[in-house]
């Protein structure tokens, strides 16, 4: 080994060894470990080292609606397309999403001055009928540093799903049970259907005098759902008649009968 110091120095030095020595072998290796990081250091360091260079995001779109989509028609997908109008390197340092049915995929390598990126948002409908609005955040090195995005849609079960929730039927009406039990519970709900193609109501309604019934419509167009609300009334609680039946008798003269337990 020769090691010669010479700048800035009045004299020469040189030392000169037949042999390294296992010390100054072990810190050459680890020097040149440490060599092989700097470029990615550096890289990662850059915003911050350059004086007045900053990333900076430009969104394609920060929204996306999915519309109206089949809660049984599996996954959908969208992209957030982005290009870095700043002087420094973009990193993507975390992405988070406040529901896990929304799935994100982000570049994990820095996008260049200039260059283009994208953010993948996959979105389950399993299980979740209904309008949706999902957010996602997105912490950066950039120039304002967090971002959000967001996707929308309405999720939709197929009618023969909606049918099978509804095993009785009066006429175009089904109705998805045919008793209740009231005490324990001061009201009950009966769900009903309209499974034709014309507007059904309910004509009559037959009630003790015990129960009160509710009706929260006057008519169901086609495919559309309603409720029959089954309450004990207040006046009468101390009386506990122990099986009852309510009918109600459709625009088509047909009954839907239900059964009415009162438990103490």
């Amino acid at each position: 080994m020769k090691i010669t110091l010479q700048p800035n120095f009045p004299h020469k030095y040189i030392i000169t060894t037949d042999k390294i020595h296992p010390i100054f072998h072990n810190f050459a290796t680890k020097l040149k470990n440490v060599a092989k990081l700097i470029p990615y250091i550096l890289l990662l360091l850059a915003p911050s080292l350059l004086f007045g260079q900053r990333a900076r995001i430009d969104w394609e779109k920060t929204s996306h609606d999915f519309g109206r989509i089949p809660e049984k028609g599996g996954k959908v997908s969208c992209e957030f397309i982005f290009t870095n109008r700043g002087e420094a390197p973009l990193l993507i340092r975390h992405v988070e999403s406040d529901c896990g049915c929304a799935a994100v995929r982000w570049p994990r390598r820095p996008v260049a001055s200039g260059d283009t990126g994208r953010i993948v948002v996959t979105f389950n409908p399993q299980g979740r009928e209904g309008k949706f609005l999902k957010h996602i955040a997105i912490y950066t090195n950039a120039t304002p540093p967090n971002h959000s995005l967001c996707v929308s849609g309405t999720v939709t079960r197929s009618f023969a799903d909606v049918l099978g929730e509804y095993p009785y039927q009066a006429g175009q009406l089904r109705y998805d049970t045919t008793a209740v039990r009231l005490g324990r519970h001061p009201y009950r709900v009966v769900r009903l259907l309209n499974a034709g193609e014309k507007a059904v109501g309910i004509a009559e309604v037959k009630v003790p005098d015990h129960l009160e019934v509710h009706v929260t419509f006057k008519k169901l167009r086609p495919k559309e759902e309603g409720y029959v609300t089954i309450a004990l009334r207040s006046d009468t609680l101390r009386h506990h008649h122990q099986e009852s039946e309510i009918v109600l008798l459709t625009d088509e003269r047909k009954e839907i009968r239900v059964n009415v337990t009162i438990v103490k």
